[in-house]
This record gives C-alpha cells, sequence and structure tokens, in this order.
C-alpha cells in the first residue's frame, strides 16, 4: 500500500463523517487539541495545540476560516491547510445539492479516492471523501485532500471543509489533523 494511501486510510478510518450536531453539550476534545468556538457560526471545532487559527476576509457573504499546521516535525511554512466555510443559501433546496458537489469536486481531479460517504440526521445531510492529487507543474505537491460537507435544508445553511496536506507532511499533519477533520460541532438550528 503506498504511503498516501496508507495516510488517506488513516483520515477515513472509523467514519469519515465529521457529524456532531449540537455544539452546547460537547465531549471532551479528543487528545492535543482544545474546543475552539465560532460564534458567528455556532461551531467548535477541535483545534489541535500549536496550530494558527485565523478568520480570512468574507467574500460574497462567505464566511472563511483557515486552520495551518504548526509545531513539531511540520514545517514553518507549511504547504498543508484546512479550510471551513459557511454560507446560507436563499435556495434552501439547493443547500444538499451544493454540499454534495463540493465535495465530489475536491476529489474529482484524484487519482485515488474514497467513494463519496453520505449521512442523513435530522434536518442535516453530511457528505465525505478523501482523494490524492498529483503534483502539477504550477508547483502544488502531492495532496491529499479530505473534503467534508454539512448540508442544512430546514435553514439553507452549508458547511464546506476542505483539508490539503501536503504528502510530505503528513505524518506529522494526519496525527491532529484527523481530530480536526472529523470532530466539528455544528448547532443543527443554525
Amino acid at each position: 500500500m503506498s504511503a498516501i494511501r496508507t495516510a488517506a486510510a488513516i483520515v477515513v478510518a472509523a467514519s469519515l463523517l465529521p457529524a456532531g450536531l449540537r455544539a452546547s453539550g460537547r465531549p471532551d476534545p479528543p487528545a492535543g487539541c482544545q474546543w475552539k468556538e465560532i460564534p458567528e457560526i455556532k461551531v467548535h471545532v477541535a483545534l489541535p495545540d500549536g496550530w494558527r487559527f485565523r478568520r480570512l476576509p468574507d467574500k460574497d457573504d462567505i464566511m472563511v476560516w483557515e486552520v495551518l499546521p504548526a509545531g513539531s516535525g511540520i514545517p514553518v511554512l507549511t504547504q498543508s491547510r484546512y479550510e471551513l466555510r459557511f454560507e446560507r443559501l436563499a435556495r434552501r433546496d439547493a443547500t444538499v445539492a451544493r454540499a454534495k458537489q463540493h465535495v465530489e469536486n475536491a476529489v474529482a481531479a484524484a487519482v485515488e479516492s474514497t467513494p463519496v460517504e453520505q449521512e442523513v440526521i435530522g434536518d442535516v445531510t453530511l457528505f465525505a471523501s478523501v482523494g490524492q492529487l498529483m503534483p502539477d507543474a504550477a508547483g502544488v505537491p502531492q495532496l491529499i485532500v479530505a473534503a467534508s460537507a454539512l448540508a442544512n435544508s430546514k435553514t439553507g445553511a452549508l458547511y464546506t471543509i476542505r483539508f490539503e496536506i501536503a504528502a510530505g507532511e503528513a505524518p506529522a499533519v494526519l496525527p491532529l489533523g484527523n481530530a480536526l477533520f472529523r470532530s466539528i460541532r455544528v448547532d443543527d438550528e443554525m
């Protein structure tokens, strides 16, 4: 099994879907992480200790947050990046389709990917997949991309996540990155 395939298998071990509805009453964070609250969208993420978290400027009514890995074994200029986007769609009936499209698009160019998983919990539909992207002529490194999306068909809320892990950084990023990717807690009334 290739190193990338092994890394992707670690990300998808157990349940790939990062479903945690109702941000209140959350459990203890995974080891090596702390809960980071994003009150504007009623979300908590398991932020690995020492990783850099920031909100990026909004664009077209889409709110964006970024997490960059940091710490032991991770280059100062890391090529790995986690991005969480939130938007509210006017057409609530389009929310689920957009969520699925986000995940499918993220792995469309993958040379190897897991099937898109889907889970429905009440009004929320979750999608997730992991793929391997090859390096390109523009200097983009070989990447593992983990994508997920949560769509609330009742409220029109759409949360999309894309986590790009540079293959060379995978051994250092994956252990805590997996907790970040899979431990999002969302209030299903948002």
